[in-house]
């Protein structure tokens, strides 16, 4: 129930659901949005119980070890939004 997971999935839903709008049904939407939801609870669980089962045997340099590498890898992510934006701006 963190506030910014659920910023960040409403975020994803918004931006998912508003392509839907203009062409579909209103149950293909209703639809798509419950699944939607669903899928960001299930995504949620899994995340929790992964974490709650997980944790004892996980060591500090292991922690260590994920983290950096998910740091590098937001930062390559990053790094290519950044290109992206830069090579739109320049033409």
């Amino acid at each position: 129930m963190n506030p910014l997971n659920i910023v960040f999935w409403f975020g994803v839903f918004g931006s998912s659901l508003s392509e839907s709008l203009h062409s579909q049904t209103w149950l293909s939407v209703f639809f798509h949005s419950f699944f939607i939801i669903f899928g960001i609870i299930l995504w949620n669980l899994n995340i929790a119980s992964s974490i709650h089962f997980t944790k004892k045997f996980i060591r500090p340099k292991l922690l260590r070890f994920i983290t950096l590498g998910a740091g590098f890898l937001l930062f390559l992510f990053g790094c290519q939004f950044g290109f992206k934006c830069v090579s739109l701006l320049i033409g």
